[in-house]
């Protein structure tokens, strides 16, 4: 069995029990098991090792004897809608004593993402010297025609020639889709978050983003994967 020190990539797979969107969505079947499963699964398909952090007994029983899964019972203080992500990954770097090692998030939340793209960002995060990874969406760019308002004064979100620009002529906008963060587990216990300003990026397109927030989501999730099974192609 491959030790924690022997692993080169390590994944780390969070599923709170409690959602307010979704009641229980981490636990909820997708294609015929747990959306957890499925992000277990794709990660010891593109990683050394898997940790899976949760705070659901019968989920961690259900892992326990899962080659190459370690199990991490994580604290309510984590467990909270208002608990950031960040604070899970670090509790859980600090609590295996984890250092100088390639870290890949894959939330349960993000069936669609493919093994090809967790391994796309994780060669880009091993060759480029960037301290953080994600995965990225094209979105509306009319967004760079905003600006916050304080008091009576407007302050463009980006520059005051694109509040003025036609839509056409704007750049490409991207967001983080929450498929996919690859990072050091010592930068990030370092930096206490995510958060930089030298952070790289795969693009991903819009029928493998989706980040199941609620029902809607999880449907609109189960019936693309579903079309992907139908029609024989790489549901990973």
């Amino acid at each position: 069995m491959m030790l924690l020190n022997d692993a080169k990539t390590i994944a780390i797979v969070p599923a709170r029990a409690g959602s307010k969107g979704m009641p229980k969505k981490n636990f909820s079947l997708f294609a015929g098991k747990p959306l957890y499963m499925h992000a277990i699964s794709q990660a010891l398909r593109v990683c050394d090792l898997c940790i899976f952090s949760s705070d659901d007994p019968l989920a961690l029983e259900a892992v326990a004897n899962i080659e190459r899964v370690l199990i991490h019972k994580r604290n309510q203080i984590l467990c909270t809608d208002t608990s950031p992500i960040e604070k899970t990954l670090v509790n859980v770097i600090c609590d295996f004593e984890i250092t100088n090692k390639c870290m890949v998030l894959l939330q349960p939340t993000s069936p669609l993402r493919r093994d090809s793209q967790v391994l796309e960002a994780i060669a880009l995060f091993e060759k480029e010297r960037y301290e953080l990874v994600m995965g990225v969406t094209e979105v509306d760019n009319s967004v760079l025609k905003s600006g916050l308002v304080t008091g009576t004064g407007f302050t463009p979100v980006s520059t005051p020639q694109n509040c003025f620009s036609n839509r056409q002529s704007l750049p490409k906008v991207f967001k983080p889709n929450g498929s996919v963060f690859v990072f050091c587990a010592s930068w990030l216990n370092e930096n206490g978050g995510l958060a930089s300003n030298k952070i790289g990026c795969i693009q991903m397109t819009n029928d493998c983003d989706i980040d199941i927030d609620d029902r809607d989501d999880f449907e609109r999730a189960s019936a693309l994967f579903a079309d992907r099974l139908k029609n024989q192609l790489d549901t990973k």
